[in-house]
C-alpha cells in the first residue's frame, strides 16, 4: 500500500499530555514540558483548543519582560492556557489517509493535527514527524 492512502489512526499518538482551559502553566512546567510540542486543550474529554509550544515560549517570554530585572529571577510567571490557546482548531478524522492529513497540514501550515469523534472527544494526535516516520516503514 502506498503511504499517502494509509489511515491515520494507524500512526496517531494516543497517549497525550492535555490540559484544561482553566489551567495555569507557570515557566518551570514549560521548561519541563519542553519536548512537548502541541498540547491539546479539553474541556473533560472534549478537544476545545490546542496550545503550541511556539505559544508557550512567546507567552513566557512576554510576562518576564513585564517584569523588572531585579524582580525576574525570584518572580515565576503563571500563563492562563485560556489566553493563550488557539480555539479553532484544525482536526482531522481518524479515517482520513496520511495523505490528506500532510495536505492539511501544509495548507494551515501547523505540524500537529489533533483526531476527534465526531461528539469532539480527543482520540489522538498526528504530527509531522509521525507522517515522516511512517512513510519511512
Amino acid at each position: 500500500m502506498n503511504a499517502r492512502e494509509r489511515i491515520v489512526s494507524e500512526i496517531m499518538q494516543t497517549e497525550v499530555f492535555s490540559v484544561k482551559e482553566s489551567d495555569q502553566l507557570d515557566s518551570e512546567q514549560v521548561i519541563r514540558l519542553g519536548w512537548v510540542q502541541n498540547i491539546p486543550v479539553l474541556d473533560g474529554t472534549r478537544l476545545v483548543g490546542i496550545v503550541s509550544s511556539w505559544d508557550l515560549v512567546t507567552a513566557v517570554l512576554s510576562k518576564e519582560r513585564e517584569n523588572q530585572p531585579e524582580q525576574r529571577a525570584a518572580m515565576k510567571c503563571a500563563i492562563d492556557v485560556n489566553e493563550i490557546m488557539t480555539r479553532n482548531v484544525v482536526t482531522i478524522d481518524p479515517d482520513a489517509t496520511l495523505g490528506e492529513a500532510a495536505e492539511l497540514m501544509a495548507l494551515h501550515r501547523i505540524d500537529c493535527l489533533p483526531m476527534v469523534a465526531t461528539d469532539g472527544t480527543l482520540l489522538g494526535l498526528v504530527t509531522k514527524s509521525d507522517l515522516i516516520r511512517a512513510t519511512l516503514l
